[in-house]
């Protein structure tokens, strides 16, 4: 699925089959990390703090092809954000849920080819199975 190559970086052209699962997931406020819930608060193990609030944050799983192969990509919450133009946040009150299908919102992209960059780890050599992080999303 290699089209250009910068060091590590990689741009692949693929269209987007599904949006998986795990589009949302509670996360810190300060930081994008995933909390651990304790009772009603909840823990941050990156800014070692003890939050009664959280922030929804985008973790959205999906699966991509090209002529040659699939793979499944992860997309996180700034790059989620930025290309959709809506907060984790403000879907999720729109939506009132965070487990389940992901909303129309994010399905709008099932179908497209798309542009992703991509940072090819130590960990996606070791494990070719797994799934790619998507550091930048365009349109072709």
């Amino acid at each position: 699925m290699k089209d250009e190559e910068e060091g590590n970086m990689y741009s692949v052209k693929c269209k987007v089959i599904k949006v998986k699962n795990g589009w949302c997931y509670v996360g810190c406020g300060t930081c994008p990390q995933k909390l651990e819930e304790e009772s009603d608060e909840y823990f941050c193990g990156t800014c070692m703090t003890t939050l009664k609030t959280t922030t929804s944050r985008f973790r959205i799983q999906l699966r991509a092809a090209d002529k040659t192969t699939q793979a499944d990509f992860v997309v996180l919450d700034r790059e989620s954000a930025r290309f959709f133009g809506i907060s984790a946040e403000k879907l999720f009150q729109d939506n009132d849920r965070m487990r389940g299908p992901p909303p129309a919102h994010l399905l709008q992209i099932e179908g497209m080819t798309l542009k992703f960059d991509i940072k090819l780890t130590d960990y996606n050599i070791a494990n070719p199975t797994s799934e790619y992080t998507i550091w930048k999303i365009g349109l072709e």
